[in-house]
């Protein structure tokens, strides 16, 4: 995650809360958001990475057995789900985290409240049939709801659709990609 208030109240109940708590589980952060850590002693079991660019982070997310978001502000989607989605990580988040995703939780991740997270994260590593039938549901989701490909025709019929309709100018059709075309 990025250095934003947010992903460090996130991050700083993983490394305070969940790696104190689950000392036997590597914990990886990445992203600027490890840069509140580098002068503060972290756990052992907490690797703080820091910036990557897109090869390194999907080669951490290709390694990863479970994904966490405990985001408890902030406003909208959050990104990183659809990544783990996208390469079917099963994910503890909380409701926060959760905002705005299409899913089930318990079936395509485990929504909960921050007292839950722990033992949330404990069930699902005990459970590797389960882990991997909610990593699929995942990939499910970013295949079919979340498909950028998808998701851009939908959008591109939908201004077509106000276009012909006048409600939005002509010169917006300049400025819209209907498909590798303009």
């Amino acid at each position: 995650g990025a250095y934003y208030n947010p992903n460090i109240e996130a991050a700083r109940f993983i490394v305070e809360e969940i790696a104190a708590e689950l000392k036997d589980i590597d914990i990886v952060i990445l992203g600027t958001v490890s840069d509140y850590f580098r002068n503060n002693n972290v756990p052992e079991n907490v690797r703080l990475i820091g910036r990557v660019n897109d090869e390194e982070l999907f080669e951490w997310l290709a390694i990863a057995d479970l994904a966490l978001n405990p985001m408890f502000t902030g406003s909208g989607i959050n990104m990183k789900m659809l990544d783990y989605f996208s390469f079917a990580i099963p994910v503890v988040t909380t409701w926060v985290g959760a905002r705005g995703i299409d899913g089930v939780d318990s079936s395509d991740f485990m929504a909960c409240d921050k007292e839950e997270c722990i033992g949330n994260i404990k069930r699902l590593i005990e459970n590797k049939e389960r882990r991997i039938k909610m990593g699929r549901n995942a990939r499910h989701i970013a295949e079919n709801t979340y498909n950028w490909k998808k998701m851009s025709i939908e959008y591109d019929d939908i201004l077509k659709t106000l276009i012909k309709r006048n409600q939005i100018g002509s010169k917006t059709q300049d400025f819209l990609c209907c498909h590798g075309k303009t």
